[in-house]
Parts: structure tokens; sequence; C-alpha cells
């Protein structure tokens, strides 16, 4: 058990009538866990969770995450990524599908490491006529997951 003394403790844990996990959950995700710290973050604005471009088992994964550090429902219902052709090797275009219980977007096709690349993410929800673009560098140094729970920070 991490940081939390009793259930009472835990119970009283709570955002906006929601109770805060204490421990990392594992991929598959679903709304309401909390996840490890890791990949690029997209600041939204406007009180909207941020996005989280990151790679699991060499996938592309994006996800949606609260100001709690909570996997949030996701606000896009497909994307693409497309990588820098200096970036990659291979086909530089990999589409985004729908992840289960609308938790994220994922890449079907993995992405052969090391994780360094000039990129460009597109999401799309059903009700946008044009997708929202995205452009950044990650670094190999993003791949490192850090423990929301742990003490040092």
């Amino acid at each position: 058990m991490l940081g939390i003394g009793s259930i009472a403790e835990l119970e009283a844990q709570t955002a906006e009538g929601k109770v805060i996990p204490t421990e990392v959950s594992k991929p598959p995700y679903k709304v309401g866990d909390l996840v490890v710290q890791q990949g690029y973050y997209i600041d939204q604005g406007n009180d909207q969770p941020r996005l989280n471009f990151r790679f699991e088992n060499n996938q592309i994964r994006v996800y949606w995450i609260d100001a709690d550090g909570l996997i949030a429902e996701a606000k896009a219902t497909t994307g693409s990524v497309h990588f820098d052709k200096e970036s990659v090797r291979g086909n530089p275009n990999y589409p985004l599908n729908p992840l289960p219980k609308k938790t994220g977007l994922a890449s079907v096709r993995p992405v052969i490491p090391p994780h360094n690349f000039q990129l460009r993410l597109l999401v799309k929800s059903s009700e946008e006529a044009e997708a929202t673009a995205y452009r950044f560098k990650y670094s190999l140094g993003m791949d490192q997951a850090i423990d929301p729970t742990s003490k040092s920070k």
C-alpha cells in the first residue's frame, strides 16, 4: 500500500465526488484509472484534460488525462501520427483507432525503438469537421515511467 494509512483516509480523498486511486493501474486502462507519468503531454486549457502521447509495448497510445492524473474519457474518435521521414524506419504514417471503453486512441502497428522523433499528431472527434494537429518532438527520456504515488519526485 502506498502513502495512505487507512480506508477512511482513502475514502476522504475525493475531488468532485470521485475517489482518487492511490495505486497505479496497468494497461488496459479504464476511465478513472491512475497511470504512470510518461510520454509527451499537451495542455488543452480551459479545464480540459491534457492529451498524453506515449508508447506502450512499442505501440502508440493517446490518452486524455485529467487534473488528478486519471484517465478521462477520450475526446476524439480517430486520429493519426505522421513521423518525419528521417525519424522512423518504414511507413511514417500510423492511423489511430479507438481503444475499448473510450479510454483513448491506439496504433495497431508497433514503432521500432529508439523512440526519438519529430512528429505530428492529428486527433478528431465525430462532431468536428477537421482534425486538430499538434507538432512536437518525442525524445528518448519520455519513455521513462514515473510513478505519481512515489514520494521521491
